[in-house]
């Protein structure tokens, strides 16, 4: 049966992105296979999927995921389950074996609330999902594509498309996107620089993409046209520096946008916002080993958002931490000395 489980996931990778391809294959194949062949190798795929699989047999297998997995400590570990397992049988298996019980359940988030009380029942206790949860590569990608379509922007819009590219590039707060000042870009050298401390004066220059920076330059060269006064880079309609939402409106435009074409992940937490971009900005900074204290300098965020995408890094990498802890002491100098 293992051999037949890993073709039908070949066949549902082949279809996903590489960022897809990370975030949902290792919970399919290393939990979701595991709770079957623990459970119903006995069975043939056909009798498997058709006819076998159950509700209860979602929500157990979610709760042997989560019970399996030491770098699980969030609700939302729940979510990112169900929609893996969902994508999987909407792409691939209901193509071959139409189960009507799971079809009728869809989308199978649904199923979250009664998956946590089972767990309380066991005495396994999550965090709360988080208040601003990251968004993850797919929505990423949509976000781009969105911006990059949308050809008939306001000059608000413009603004908040350079404002959100440089969210996710940087991971930038709000408080440094708002405190940017038209002399902080560089224009010829393509730098940005980024204050982080006034007294005494500290900054780091960051290197600007090129499309960013045509983009930045086309921006600043429409607003030298204009009769304003504001020093800062970004201002809004009276001539002042925005405030903190001011890309909260096409933030949600977008939201819209992407759950009207996945409503599979429906009624999950809303990673759309500025913190759930910088977020996602954080976590790939932290997996290309750029320290902490940097990222808090550069970003305006502290030690609890950097908490929280070191966590996620940790899920995404499956990290065992017993494992992980003797590696790294064992690289220490005192190991071989003591």
């Amino acid at each position: 049966m293992k051999e037949k489980l890993i073709h039908l996931l070949s066949v549902f990778s082949s279809g996903l992105t590489i960022f897809e391809n990370n975030q949902y294959i290792p919970k399919i194949r290393d939990y979701f296979f595991q709770y079957i062949l623990e459970l119903k190798s006995d069975s043939t795929i056909e009798n498997l999927f058709k006819y076998e699989l159950t509700r209860s047999d979602l929500i157990h297998s979610t709760i042997y995921y989560i019970m399996n997995n030491d770098n699980v400590r969030s609700k939302s570990a729940i979510d990112d389950y169900l929609i893996a397992i969902n994508r999987f049988f909407d792409e691939t298996l209901f193509n071959l074996y139409p189960n009507q019980n799971l079809v009728s359940i869809r989308p199978f988030t649904g199923l979250s609330k009664e998956i946590e009380k089972a767990l309380f029942d066991r005495k396994i206790e999550l965090e709360e999902r988080q208040t601003f949860p990251s968004i993850t590569d797919e929505q990423y990608t949509f976000i781009l594509s969105f911006i990059n379509n949308d050809l008939q922007s306001s000059f608000k819009t413009r603004q908040v498309q350079i404002i959100i590219k440089l969210i996710l590039l940087y991971g930038l707060s709000p408080d440094r996107i708002i405190k940017l000042k038209k002399e902080n870009y560089l224009c010829d050298e393509r730098q940005l620089e980024i204050i982080y401390s006034e007294s005494p004066r500290r900054s780091l220059r960051l290197e600007i993409p090129f499309t960013v920076h045509k983009a930045l330059e086309a921006y600043l060269n429409e607003l030298s046209t204009k009769d304003l006064s504001c020093e800062n880079l970004f201002v809004n309609r009276e001539d002042k520096p925005i405030k903190h939402d001011y890309p909260n409106g096409y933030l949600k435009e977008i939201k819209n946008e992407y759950f009207r074409l996945h409503p599979i992940e429906e009624g999950i937490r809303n990673p759309f916002t500025p913190t759930g971009l910088a977020k996602f900005a954080i976590i790939r900074m932290i997996l290309n080993g750029v320290n902490p204290s940097v990222i808090s300098d550069l970003t305006g965020y502290m030690s609890d958002v950097l908490l929280d995408c070191q966590n996620k890094v940790n899920e995404l990498k499956e990290l065992k931490r017993n494992r992980y802890i003797n590696h790294m002491i064992r690289g220490i100098q005192t190991y071989e000395e003591i």
